[in-house]
């Protein structure tokens, strides 16, 4: 776990976060209300993330610049602590998943745009949904 924690501050303010993870302020405060990451408060009430904190913020938020969904995260984030290589065969996983869910899309996308360049009149407007139709399927 000391590598995760390694360069971050013992605390840091939401302010610290939003600009070293590039989040808002609220997707910060919904990942507290969740329980995905907790935080202390100091004497005046600010919210004080200490490193365990910022480790988690770091793991979601990488998650989620992945496309990977906030359930996965919270599944990568509840793995023991002290089973990095099970976490990483698990994030191994879901990245795979997200990969080829990516060229599936793409491949869709690129029959859309294969229909579409034959240009219009080229097709008779049903024979264009039913392409289209099958492409759905």
């Amino acid at each position: 776990m000391d590598v995760l924690y390694a360069g971050l501050a013992p605390f840091a303010s939401i302010t610290d976060m939003m600009q070293r993870f590039n989040l808002t302020a609220r997707a910060i405060r919904f990942y507290e209300e969740r329980g995905l990451i907790e935080v202390s408060r100091d004497r005046q009430n600010w919210r004080r993330y200490d490193r365990k904190a910022q480790a988690r913020l770091a793991i979601i938020a990488l998650c989620r610049q992945a496309g990977l969904s906030l359930g996965d995260a919270s599944e990568i984030l509840d793995i023991d602590s002290e089973s990095l290589a099970v976490q990483r065969h698990i994030v191994r996983q879901k990245l795979a998943l997200r990969l080829e869910a990516l060229d599936n899309d793409r491949r869709n996308v690129e029959k859309l745009m294969s229909v579409l360049q034959d240009g219009p009149g080229s097709e008779q407007p049903m024979g264009q949904l039913q392409t289209l139709n099958r492409l759905r399927a």
